[in-house]
């Protein structure tokens, strides 16, 4: 078992957005962003443009509306300030209504979001209002506003003072100064994820097999076809110690989520005996084919790389699919007496 007594990173919760928008070009700054409300607005005009402005313009026009409606009800509540998400290709981070992907799809050109966050004491009714009278004074659908809500996390801050095509040494300090990868970082993120995140009372994954019924109903699917399935520092996890290269597939599957389940379930992960067993948990070995469904987009990863949030995926074994080409190399040494 692994004990945590204390973060390995310590990420600021600031009071207030405000605090948070305090950068310095000195130093970066680790912060904790929680879940808000945002106006926002899409656009893949280049950052500087006309329609990038007309987009500032619209969405401002929005947020002081919605300044004076609660200013009109005694409610100091300051203008939020105004962040920009920038990425080319695939969409960013933020809910995939705000995302035309067809737009996108093998493009190279350069998207951003531009959001405000709403003031705490804002009704829906009062950023509907704000956004009619918008809408009133306003003939370009394209640039309404809409609300979205977005958790950003922790994050590593640094102020950037310059043109937008100056970034680069910026970005490099950025990355330069930020949090190393390492075990306990990343033991720590799956800590705050499964207490802060996770949804761990509505189980959303069935499986089913070929001439069986289907099982359920699962939190976590984990499929490999070798053992160690993956490390923790220097340490092996094996939640399916039988896989191997030359059998099927294996599957380790979680029922149940409690804090005391899931810590027996990796203290025998993490030990040398066999895998983890119970009626919370469900072990298959050696298996020809398995489908996972899911009652909710769930993110899934291929080899530790996320791949996006999916509601079904199907696996099969094919053995002897690789072919292994093997190039043998001996060094020779002849006697001096036969290089005379």
């Amino acid at each position: 078992m692994v004990a945590i007594t204390r973060p390995p990173v310590e990420f600021i919760r600031a009071a207030s957005e405000a605090a948070e928008a305090k950068a310095s070009s000195s130093r970066v700054l680790l912060l904790d962003i929680p879940e808000r409300r945002y106006l926002a607005i899409e656009g893949d005009s280049p950052p500087g443009s006309d329609r990038f402005r007309a987009a500032i313009a619209s969405l401002y026009r929005v947020v002081y509306s919605l300044h004076f409606i609660l200013s009109s009800r005694d409610i100091d509540a300051p203008v939020g300030h105004l962040h920009g998400l920038f990425w080319v290709g695939e969409p960013g981070p933020l809910p995939e209504d705000l995302a035309n992907t067809e737009r996108q799809a093998g493009g190279a050109e350069m998207l951003w979001r531009l959001l405000v966050a709403a003031p705490d004491e804002a009704r829906s009714s009062d950023i509907d209002s704000a956004i009619a009278q918008r809408d009133s004074a306003a003939d370009d659908a394209s640039l309404r506003p809409v609300v979205v809500t977005w958790e950003e996390g922790p994050v590593a801050q640094i102020l950037h003072v310059g043109p937008y095509d100056a970034e680069e040494p910026t970005i490099a300090r950025l990355r330069a100064d930020g949090v190393p990868a390492s075990a306990p970082l990343y033991l720590w993120t799956a800590v705050r994820h499964f207490f802060g995140v996770t949804d761990r009372r509505h189980p959303a994954l069935t499986l089913e097999r070929t001439g069986q019924e289907p099982e359920g109903h699962f939190f976590v699917c984990i499929v490999s076809n070798a053992a160690t399935w993956t490390f923790l520092g220097s340490r092996p996890v094996n939640p399916s110690p039988e896989a191997d290269f030359d059998a099927g597939l294996d599957l380790f599957a979680v029922r149940k989520l409690t804090t005391v389940h899931t810590l027996s379930t990796l203290r025998r992960m993490l030990s040398k005996g066999g895998p983890p067993r119970g009626r919370g948990v469900l072990a298959l070995h050696d298996e020809p084919c398995l489908t996972i469904r899911s009652q909710r987009p769930i993110a899934f990863q291929v080899d530790g790389e996320y791949v996006g949030e999916v509601e079904q995926m199907s696996f099969r074994s094919v053995p002897r699919a690789l072919r292994v080409i093997a190039v043998v190399t001996a060094t020779r040494r002849l006697p001096l007496s036969d290089m005379e």
